[in-house]
């Protein structure tokens, strides 16, 4: 029945560590059920529906870590350009001083995990400048 259920079954690509954990959920939740008195059928039945469960959980997370990788991305790269627009801004910072803040900036994001807001990102950016002695101004286009 495990064969037919889990070891003959294509969903995509999964993480190598499914098929046993399927395997493992099967007999666990099949373990009280008195299995020599449910027919074939019935077992194979309730066994795909543990798999199927599993699955969609899997899936869900794999797109959830896709999501949140996505957006740690374009943060990185919205700090990235927030610093270089505001690092331009700055009259008489060396081009060496410039790349210093700029390689700061981008290793710090790169401890980021994608869950935070534009604003955070741009408040990091702005005490990576204060750190190295700029101030922003955050002052409104007139």
């Amino acid at each position: 029945m495990k064969r037919q259920v889990v070891d003959l079954w294509f969903a995509g690509l999964v993480p190598s560590d499914f098929k046993p954990r399927v395997c493992l959920a099967i007999e666990r939740e099949l373990q009280p059920l008195a299995i020599e008195e449910i027919p074939l059928p019935e077992l194979v039945r309730l066994a795909e529906a543990i798999r199927d469960r599993m699955h969609r959980e899997e899936k869900a997370k794999t797109e959830q870590a896709a999501r949140i990788a996505r957006q740690r991305q374009r943060l990185i790269e919205h700090g990235l350009a927030y610093a270089q627009r505001e690092l331009r801004e700055v009259d008489g910072l060396s081009f060496s001083d410039s790349w210093r803040i700029e390689s700061a900036v981008k290793s710090d994001l790169e401890s980021i995990a994608g869950t935070e807001s534009l604003a955070e990102i741009e408040d990091r950016v702005e005490q990576i400048f204060e750190d190295h002695g700029l101030g922003c101004e955050n002052e409104e286009d007139d």
